[in-house]
């Protein structure tokens, strides 16, 4: 904060767009420590970590509200939630290729198959394995559970999802069926 302070209040500025939504972990820096992407609504901010500006405004094609990004290596996920809700969310888990040297940099693919679209919040948080082979999501079933796995109270916590991410086919979203923890 202090750092921000002094290069000025309104260098990253978002476009002057608020942040809106629930939000869980909204902010991911890259593994290289050279980008700084934020989860907004429909939108992921990309922000140059040597100068704090901003780089782009990356769109989601029908993009909904962004609760949690996580990266591994040239890859950033993009989890799509909500903190009320019933039935279908139709909130998905989406794969960006962030490597500037690619061919399809800043592509956004649905990852397909995994459950995320019919649970009635979406992803509440997710993380990458050190080695990037694993990717974890939670996806609650309530708004009381949204934010933990261990809240009283709620019959249906909802599920941990374990993703094999050396099956994911970055053309198609295609994947193998993740694990529900249990």
């Amino acid at each position: 904060t202090n750092l921000l302070d002094l290069i000025g209040p309104d260098n990253i500025g978002f476009d002057g767009a608020y942040l809106t939504g629930n939000k869980v972990q909204p902010v991911v820096i890259t593994d290289d420590l050279t980008r700084c992407y934020v989860g907004g609504k429909g939108v992921v901010y990309e922000i140059d970590m040597l100068t704090f500006k901003l780089i782009a405004t990356l769109t989601i094609p029908a993009g909904k509200n962004i609760a949690s990004l996580a990266t591994s290596g040239s890859k950033l996920f993009i989890g799509e939630g909500q903190s009320y809700g019933a039935g279908n969310s139709n909130n998905r888990l989406l794969v960006m290729d962030i490597d500037p040297g690619s061919s399809t940099y800043n592509k956004v693919v649905t990852i397909k198959g995994t459950g995320i679209e019919s649970s009635p919040l979406g992803v509440s948080g997710m993380v990458v394995s050190e080695d990037g082979t694993t990717l974890v999501v939670a996806a609650p079933e309530d708004s009381v559970s949204y934010n933990t796995v261990i809240s009283g109270g709620s019959p249906k916590r909802g599920d941990i999802l374990v993703f094999d991410l050396t099956t994911l086919d970055l053309q198609t979203g295609d994947i193998r069926a993740p694990i529900t923890a249990a």
